[in-house]
């Protein structure tokens, strides 16, 4: 019932990267400019994510919300908290590895659940492992290769013939 502040062309992501580091600021009681830096913040550092792991140039088969509102809301929350660069940017790369083999499936109520648990995710991050590299840049890209050269098109046409036999399309 209440509008929601879109990132990146996604009600749903704007929801997890404004109200993740708006509600911190509040519930630290911290004042309104620093709700508002730390919200400013996450939403660049979604947009910065969509853009490196090259979100903007096709539709990856990923959860995006998981996969870069989620981390950005959650950097949102580390700079309230006062973590350094590098500390987010280790945070932002072990994100990765906690949700990047989640299939989008269409916006829809279960996207609130894969957000909820890639916030929580995020926020205990561990160390580089797998795919993840220690620089941010690298950790995307090596997403985007993940994504564009393994899942494109097979998850997406696995998906819409599964959709299709459960009736859902007509």
């Amino acid at each position: 019932d209440y509008p929601t502040m879109v990132s990146t062309a996604s009600g749903n992501q704007g929801l997890m990267v404004v109200m993740a580091p708006w509600a911190s600021s509040q519930y630290r009681k911290m004042s309104a400019e620093d709700g508002y830096r730390a919200v400013a913040f996450a939403l660049l550092m979604n947009t910065f994510m969509k853009y490196a792991s090259k979100e903007y140039v096709y539709m990856p088969p990923t959860c995006s919300c998981a996969t870069t509102s989620a981390p950005a809301a959650a950097a949102g929350v580390a700079f309230l908290h006062g973590l350094t660069p590098q500390q987010i940017n280790d945070m932002l790369c072990t994100a990765q590895v906690q949700m990047a083999g989640v299939v989008c499936d269409g916006a829809k109520p279960s996207c609130a659940t894969r957000m909820y648990v890639a916030l929580f995710g995020s926020l205990q991050a561990t160390n580089v492992e797998g795919f993840v590299h220690n620089d941010l840049k690298v950790t995307l890209e090596n997403l985007y290769r993940l994504q564009h050269d393994v899942l494109h098109n097979k998850v997406d046409a696995i998906l819409w013939d599964i959709v299709k036999e459960q009736k859902v399309i007509h």
